[in-house]
């Protein structure tokens, strides 16, 4: 056996000889040269079904260099079987351009010489097709039309099979993955009709339709298949289909979760892999067992065996699968929030894509180059790649690819402030993923979806109803990140609204399950939003532990633009605590931060908490400029409550330097705003009641400005007009009520004559401003009396014990009655606001 190899190769040796043109006219036996030739074919073909590529190209390169040189009656048939053979290695590397170039050589000399079969033609541009849908995909689908309609009519139930089965491919390789499931289901019914001469490829339809049922979350009908596939395989003596059926039942215990079962299928295709040399098979399984470890979130394992299939496929010289593994590599580093190994891996993986001519392979890379950007801040970049990627995938035909594009370009215009084309962008993606029917694709569309109408519009009853079925869908699918990322909105909503409680509920849950799942940039965003809500609550102990672990995490990935709201969040921090200096600084690093991401909401908030510095350091210049400058970004990303609290906050600017003018307008604006910004939220009084009870600032100045310039009765109209509010947009929504006043002060309600019987009176509290209590008291005939009171008189938080809440209230009643000099029997309407004080 040794022997008889060793004389092959000595002859494939004689063939290269022959190619050099100083040699070429000693060789002048026809017979010879063609019996070279065959030997020379002949060896290359072993190459290739023993998986040396690089050697095998070598081979059948250098006997067509011998055909150009040498013509032969039999010339034109090595021809055809040469740029057969090398359109099949190609394709097995993945170099599109040289499997095109070299298949369609092979067609045009079948299709010239009428010596060869219908059949051969046939399988010839059959496997063409295979590679053209990565440049024109319709036409793809016309070729196997006309196949199709000539094996109907020949009656060639094994043929008509193979063309299914083909159609099932080509549908698969342009994501219409239930469409393949169907042609696939076709093309095993009719190889089963076709009998035992089909037997073979009835092995490989079933193989692959269990994978189609696999990708779309069918398992028991994908064990099914690859159980009879095994039966096939067993009976044909394919070891190589066998190997594959191990890893696609390996594959299926993954999806399920079935971790054990999973591996032992995996080792047996490893094992068999190995026995039978399969080289490429060996690389297939490692892998899988990648994507095993992968699952199991133990990524330092699946990272081991990533690298070792990618050492294999470099070796047999298969760039294809060698590009693969780089991207994959690429996305683990990715995840694990190494951006720079992530960036390297997925440059290698693009530029073997190019040289090969793999257009597909191109568009995921700029899809994985633009999410690696975007998570390392830089937008601009990451919309430059995420367009590439989607122009790309249009040109392709590419449904699933282009909906991941459509998201990750809403995502990118969101950031930039852009909310009208962020929403469009996102609609088209959900619209794309629900026509390719796979359901694990669909949640982050509904979580994009309610960030955009709770960030940016304020819509929160329609941002739940996205959180919530997005929320539905994860569990369902198994999506645990997903399920995490929309706990973590569901928080934001609640935090917003004032419900603390809830929301630290929700980011506990969330944070478990990013912890679970080794999604360490969410974890971190997490830690930084609990951090936020404990901080507003007064815990500062509690928020100090989270934020530090959130920047442990932060400084790990290097984020920039995690990085940057975090330095907001220590900010607050330090402000909380009275250090206004150490304050400013955060501050004004997470603003060169937010800047150079192109971040205009984190840019806004920077702004904003610096002017809230500057006030408190008595820099009242540098804080209406700050003010300012957030108030340009807030208007320019169209935030409602942003522009509110900014205008609110200019206001108060104004109210120290005595510019009551000023004041007036700013709160104007600020309060109009803010009642855009209510209306917006959706028919829910409980969180319109939430919101209003949280960000009531703008009202709580103009009471106190009113207050300072005497406007006591116009004062009590505005507390009694917001008090209002919420139950009477109600009233207006539900029984078509008249709508109340705005705060035009001719259309203020005047309590001058609300108490008519002089020996009844009416009172009112509103707690404006510090630790005083604002108190009216109206009486019949009399002028409103106002006074102000120290809370520290009243113990309204100490009920002494035995005392019954009953007589609590009662007695509370009579030391506000005594501080009025009423008596503690007279009949009196009381009327009650608390408006807490927020700067």
């Amino acid at each position: 056996m040794l022997l008889k190899r060793e004389m092959q190769f000595n002859k494939v040796k004689e063939i290269k000889i022959l190619c050099r043109p100083s040699l070429a006219v000693v060789m002048e036996d026809v017979d010879k040269i063609s019996w070279a030739l065959s030997i020379g074919i002949a060896v290359a073909s072993v190459l290739l079904q023993t998986c040396r590529y690089k050697k095998a190209i070598e081979i059948f390169s250098e006997c067509l260099v011998l055909l150009k040189q040498f013509k032969t009656e039999k010339s034109t048939a090595f021809f055809a079987i040469v740029f057969q053979r090398l359109f099949d290695l190609y394709c097995v590397v993945g170099d599109t351009k040289n499997a095109i170039k070299n298949g369609e050589e092979a067609i045009r000399i079948h299709l010239q010489n009428s010596d060869f079969s219908d059949e051969s033609r046939f399988n010839v541009e059959k496997l063409l097709r295979l590679l053209e849908p990565l440049f024109d995909f319709p036409k793809g689908k016309d070729y196997f039309g006309k196949e199709l309609e000539i094996w109907v009519k020949t009656g060639n139930k094994k043929e008509l099979g193979v063309i299914l089965m083909q159609i099932g491919e080509l549908h698969g390789k342009l994501e219409e993955f239930y469409r393949a499931k169907g042609f696939y289901e076709k093309a095993v019914e009719t190889l089963k009709e076709a009998g035992v001469y089909a037997f073979s490829k009835l092995g490989e339809a079933l193989n692959d339709l269990g994978n189609y049922y696999r990708i779309i979350g069918d398992f028991q009908n994908a064990k099914c298949m690859q159980y009879e596939a095994l039966v096939v395989s067993e009976c044909t003596g394919n070891k190589y289909e066998e190997i594959m059926i191990y890893r696609n039942l390996g594959d299926i215990n993954t999806s399920l979760e079935e971790f054990d079962d999973a591996e032992i299928f995996y080792m047996r295709a490893l094992s068999l892999s190995e026995w039978m040399g399969d080289k490429r098979g060996e690389a297939f399984t490692y892998d899988s067992l990648r994507g095993l470890y992968d699952s199991k979130k133990d990524f330092s394992i699946a990272g081991k065996y990533a690298r070792k299939a990618l050492e294999v496929y470099t070796e047999i010289g298969d760039k294809g699968n060698e590009g693969t593994l780089n991207s994959k590599l690429g996305n683990l580093y990715h995840f694990l929030g190494r951006y720079d190994e992530a960036l390297e891996f997925h440059w290698r993986s693009f530029s073997i894509y190019e040289k090969i001519g793999d257009k597909i392979g191109e568009g995921q890379q700029y899809g994985n180059l633009g999410a690696v950007y975007q998570s390392m801040g830089d937008i601009r970049k990451a919309k430059q790649y995420f367009e590439r990627a989607l122009a790309i995938n249009k040109k392709t035909n590419l449904a699933l690819g282009q909906g991941i594009d459509y998201c990750n370009l809403g995502t990118v215009y969101q950031l930039l402030g852009e909310h009208s084309r962020a929403k469009e962008h996102h609609e088209e993606a959900l619209e794309i993923k629900k026509g390719t029917g796979l359901q694990d694709t669909i949640p982050s569309e509904y979580h994009h979806l309610g960030i955009s109408r709770y960030k940016n519009c304020g819509q929160y009853v329609q941002a739940k109803d996205y959180f919530e079925k997005g929320l539905k869908i994860a569990k369902v699918v198994g999506e645990r990140s997903m399920e995490g990322s929309f706990l973590s909105d569901l928080a934001e909503i609640e935090s917003d609204t004032g419900e603390s409680e809830k929301a630290k509920t929700y980011f506990e849950e969330a944070l478990q399950i990013f912890k679970e799942v080794g999604d360490i940039a969410q974890e971190a965003s997490t830690l930084r939003n609990l951090a936020s809500v404990y901080q507003l609550d007064g815990d500062l102990p509690a928020a100090e532990r989270y934020l530090e672990s959130s920047l442990n995490i932060i400084k790990e990935i290097g984020s920039k633009s995690e990085e940057s709201v975090a330095l907001g969040v220590l900010g607050d921090l330090y402000y909380s605590k009275g250090e206004y200096e150490r304050a400013t600084h955060r501050y004004q690093q997470g603003l060169s931060l937010a800047k150079e991401t192109n971040e205009k909401r984190v840019e806004a908030k920077m702004y904003h908490s610096l002017g809230s510095c500057y006030v408190y350091q008595n820099d009242l210049q540098k804080a209406t400029m700050s003010f300012q400058q957030a108030l340009s970004c807030y208007e320019m990303i169209e935030d409602l409550r942003g522009t509110s609290v900014c205008c609110c906050n200019i206001a108060s600017v104004y109210f120290l330097t005595n510019e009551l003018e000023n004041v007036w307008l700013y709160l104007r604006k600020s309060i109009k705003a803010f009642e855009e910004a209510q209306t917006s939220i959706g028919e829910s009084e409980y969180y319109k009641i939430g919101f209003v009870d949280k960000h009531d600032g703008p009202y709580q100045l103009m009471v106190t400005t009113l207050m300072t310039l005497g406007n006591f009765n116009q004062a009590l109209s505005v507390v009694e007009l917001v008090r209002a509010r919420s139950l009477a947009e109600l009233m207006v929504e539900r029984y078509s009520a008249p709508p109340l006043p705005d705060l035009d002060s001719s259309q203020l309600t005047d309590f001058h004559h609300f108490v008519r019987d002089k020996n009844k009176s009416c009172l009112s509290f509103c707690f404006v401003q510090g630790d005083l209590l604002f108190c009216w008291c109206l009486r019949a005939k009399r002028e409103t009396m106002v006074r102000a009171v120290k809370t520290e008189d009243f113990p309204v938080n100490i009920r002494p014990q035995g005392m019954s809440t009953q007589d609590w209230v009662k007695n509370l009643a009579d030391q506000c009655y005594r501080q009025f000099s009423l008596l503690p029997d007279e009949q009196c309407e009381d009327r009650l606001l608390f408006l807490r004080q927020r700067f």
